[in-house]
């Protein structure tokens, strides 16, 4: 089968040959171009760092509410001792101002000054001793605090009788209350009260 197959194509070249066609060149194959891999690569670039997420801010510390002792003129404040029960009679009187130290806060200054609404001097509070003195009187200071209750008495001008000016600021202390006083936005605010105490004491 392969020898006829050469023969048919002898025949088939000898016809060509004369018939003068010319033959078609065949073009040789290309030639495979060779590359060259380059080993040394240059080494890839750092990886960028990773985003530090931003330290926790510190919570802020409360804000602690100071209550303000503001000055503003308190009302006049009078006191009456009642007749003893042995017939004698002590009278007196206290008239007062308000001033207060500086002081700081939300309070916007006082709207309405502090008012007494509790306590009174009573025939018992003066000593035996005292009551053939006349006239006494001595200057006081407190505070009324924003709950209404009076601190920190103290005798500015003592009556001279060292036994009346510790049961006078002994009596306030203790007994006097007052609606305190309150600020342009209604909150509770601490006053100081100074006052003349002024008595009487007659048999």
């Amino acid at each position: 089968m392969i020898g006829a197959l050469a023969v048919q194509a002898l025949i088939a070249l000898a016809l060509l040959l004369e018939l003068g066609i010319p033959s078609v060149p065949v073009a040789p194959a290309p030639a495979l171009k060779l590359f060259q891999l380059q080993t040394d690569l240059p080494p890839p670039p750092p990886l960028p760092e990773p985003r530090k997420d931003p330290a926790p801010r510190a919570a802020a510390a409360p804000i602690e509410r100071i209550v303000p002792v503001v000055a503003l003129p308190s009302p006049t404040v009078v006191h009456t001792v009642p007749i003893a029960a042995d017939g004698s009679a002590l009278s007196g009187a206290g008239s007062g101002t308000g001033s207060g130290g500086a002081g700081s806060g939300g309070g916007g200054g006082i709207a309405e000054p502090a008012r007494q609404i509790a306590g009174d001097f009573r025939n018992g509070d003066f000593p035996r001793s005292a009551r053939d003195l006349g006239d006494v009187s001595l200057d006081v200071a407190f505070l009324v605090g924003a709950d209404g209750d009076v601190s920190d008495c103290t005798v500015t001008r003592s009556s001279g009788h060292s036994n009346i000016d510790t049961m006078t600021c002994r009596v306030i202390t203790k007994r006097f209350r007052f609606a305190p006083a309150r600020s342009a936005s209604g909150e509770p605010v601490s006053q100081l009260i100074r006052e003349t105490e002024e008595w009487s004491l007659v048999k």
